[in-house]
């Protein structure tokens, strides 16, 4: 049993639970591709800068972002023009630029404050700088743990949180050894594997979300599988009736 204390009760993972969790792994195996460790590095800055771009998006209406990416000529107009490239010759208006860009693909639901968030990186040093991506600099994750790099990465950029600086991660090959907690992956954990968790206070305590994110990894080393793979699987099969088929076929 993994037991995972929060304030004044614990919530944990019981050998039952632990079981189900390598089941449904076993069923998605070949259903799910798995994240990989190190990418980054074989990455090119258009494409670290635009995975950026779509951590910012998603904050302001996700599921219009999936839409847009299963539109493939669409999405990659979308990409051209919110490029590193095209953004660094945009010097007069960038911010309306981008609002107008957000706004035409719906990419978001709050254009207006996207576009904002996505400017302001690109007048922020620690994220590009000369006319390069420089987010990463200095970041290793044969060197650094997880938390290190996730650190440094939420203070380079104000608009990351420990979810969405988690994703980036997982994107990226930085780390496979976090997950990227929300309400919704709170509420499929607590109806799946009985944890109990105030689910409105998960991205914003970083107590509670690390003692979260530890348990589920715990469970994940019992069963040989990195927590990047549960990532996974609850974002492509975070449906209830996803993962409750999934059990009802098993």
């Amino acid at each position: 049993m993994m037991y995972i204390s929060s304030n004044n009760h614990k919530t944990y993972l019981t050998e039952e639970d632990t079981n189900k969790l390598t089941e449904i792994a076993k069923y998605l195996i070949d259903r799910i591709q798995l994240p990989q460790l190190g990418i980054y590095r074989e990455l090119s800055e258009e494409e670290l800068w635009f995975n950026l771009v779509l951590k910012i998006c998603a904050i302001g209406g996700a599921s219009l972002l999936q839409d847009l990416q299963r539109e493939e000529a669409r999405f990659h107009e979308f990409r051209e023009k919110l490029s590193l490239s095209t953004l660094l010759t945009k010097t007069d208006l960038r911010k309306e630029y981008i609002a107008g860009i957000l706004k035409e693909y719906k990419a978001t639901r709050f254009y207006n404050k996207q576009a904002g968030k996505i400017d302001s990186l690109m007048n922020h040093p620690s994220v590009i700088y000369g006319g390069h991506f420089v987010l990463l600099n200095d970041l290793d994750h044969d060197r650094m743990d997880f938390r290190e790099i996730r650190s440094r990465l939420i203070s380079r950029n104000s608009h990351f949180k420990l979810k969405s600086a988690s994703e980036y991660m997982i994107d990226v090959g930085l780390s496979i050894d976090v997950i990227s907690l929300n309400v919704r992956t709170a509420e499929l954990l607590g109806d799946h594997f009985g944890l109990k968790v105030d689910r409105h206070k998960l991205q914003d305590t970083k107590y509670i979300y690390e003692s979260v994110e530890d348990g589920l990894r715990n469970g994940c080393n019992q069963i040989g599988i990195p927590l990047a793979y549960l990532d996974r699987m609850f974002y492509h099969f975070g449906e209830k009736d996803a993962i409750s088929f999934i059990l009802e076929d098993l």
